[in-house]
């Protein structure tokens, strides 16, 4: 995935796509089972949105919480390698 293809939800549109309460949310991404939402400076937040939406494919075809659990570590290991790429590219 590259930086131009990113788009970034913010906290109202990620609990509209679950259907679900803040709360909820909270939980699960402390229980690791949706992505942390990335800092957009001062208190902002916000979700990437082919994260959500890789959680909520995985939710449709009932996948279970371990499953969904290494899919939200693999998406976080992808932020850092898809950042560095893209800063790459940058510095060329």
């Amino acid at each position: 995935m590259s930086i131009s293809t990113l788009k970034i939800i913010r906290r109202e549109a990620v609990l509209n796509r679950f259907g679900r309460s803040k709360t909820w949310l909270a939980d699960q991404v402390t229980s690791g089972l949706v992505p942390p939402p990335i800092s957009l400076g001062g208190r902002a937040v916000g979700w990437l949105d082919h994260e959500i939406n890789a959680v909520i494919a995985a939710r449709s075809v009932n996948k279970p919480d371990e499953e969904v659990k290494d899919l939200v570590l693999a998406l976080i290991e992808q932020r850092s390698f898809t950042a560095n790429q893209s800063l790459e590219a940058f510095d060329s």
